[in-house]
C-alpha cells in the first residue's frame, strides 16, 4: 500500500505506507512514525540546532558564572559561534518558511 497523503503540490505521496497504516513515514503521526524518527536521528547522531543553542547557551551560563582568565578566554572565543548559531537558525527558520509556502515541502 502506498502513502495517501498529498504533498503540499497535491501530488499524491506515493512512499510506501507503514505497515498498518495509511501513511509512510514522513507522514504519519502516529507514535509509531515518531518513534522511528526519532530512533532514526539518534543513531545517525542527529542534534537539531535549537538543541546545539541550548547546550551551548547552557555552556556559556556556566562559564558566566566563573571569574578565572581561562573562563574569560573560553567566553570571547563561544560569542561569535553562539551568535553565528543563533544566526543561521534564524536563517534556517526562514527558509522553511518559504519552501513551505511555495510547496517545496
Amino acid at each position: 500500500m502506498r502513502c495517501q497523503a498529498l504533498t503540499r503540490t497535491g501530488q499524491p505521496c506515493g512512499v510506501p505506507a507503514l505497515k498498518g497504516e495509511d501513511c509512510c513515514l514522513f507522514h504519519s503521526d502516529s507514535e509509531t512514525a515518531q518513534s522511528y524518527r526519532k530512533r532514526a536521528h539518534e543513531q545517525a547522531g542527529y542534534v537539531s540546532r535549537r538543541e546545539l543553542l541550548g547546550i551551548a547557551t547552557k555552556d556559556f551560563r556556566d562559564l558566566a558564572a566563573k571569574t578565572d582568565a581561562e573562563s574569560q578566554r573560553q567566553r570571547l572565543r563561544l560569542i561569535p559561534l553562539l551568535s553565528q548559531l543563533i544566526n543561521e537558525t534564524q536563517q534556517l527558520s526562514k527558509l522553511k518558511r518559504l519552501a513551505k509556502e511555495k510547496g517545496l515541502i
